[in-house]
């Protein structure tokens, strides 16, 4: 369910990692991605989610950029440079405007690149934009 209590057409048994170090807002976006129907997995730091995406292969990965330890920079390489991995669906979740970290994560295939704070529903539609493009076209 969104937070107007509608389910998204793509939440039922999808799984989504958490990767932040703050936990507050970790708290906050967990709350939400469970109101929207999801599974959601956490890690507070980098070593932490990638042993997860490479444990539970969630479907999406919210990732914070200054992950203590492997930083969201990092992880995002070792993911892209993975075959098992390289096409989970990242999308960045930071507290950095820069616009050369947005070109930084565009090159790095993210689907989405989101500034803290954002509202619920901004959140629960990257999710759901990440999902729409992981999955294969429909056969005709």
């Amino acid at each position: 369910m969104s937070p107007r209590g509608e389910r998204a057409p793509s939440a039922a048994r999808r799984t989504v990692l958490l990767a932040e170090d703050d936990p507050d807002l970790l708290r906050v976006a967990e709350v939400t991605l469970r109101l929207g129907g999801y599974r959601v997995l956490a890690a507070a730091d980098g070593e932490s989610a990638l042993a997860l995406v490479r444990r539970a292969r969630p479907d999406v990965v919210l990732l914070d950029l200054r992950l203590p330890g492997l930083d969201g920079w990092e992880l995002l390489e070792r993911l892209r440079s993975d075959a098992a991995l390289e096409r989970v669906p990242v999308v960045v979740v930071t507290a950095s405007a820069d616009p050369s970290e947005r070109e930084r994560a565009s090159a790095a295939r993210v689907v989405d690149f989101l500034v803290k704070p954002m509202s619920a529903d901004t959140l629960l539609a990257a999710v759901e934009r990440a999902l729409s493009e992981s999955e294969p076209a429909p056969r005709s």
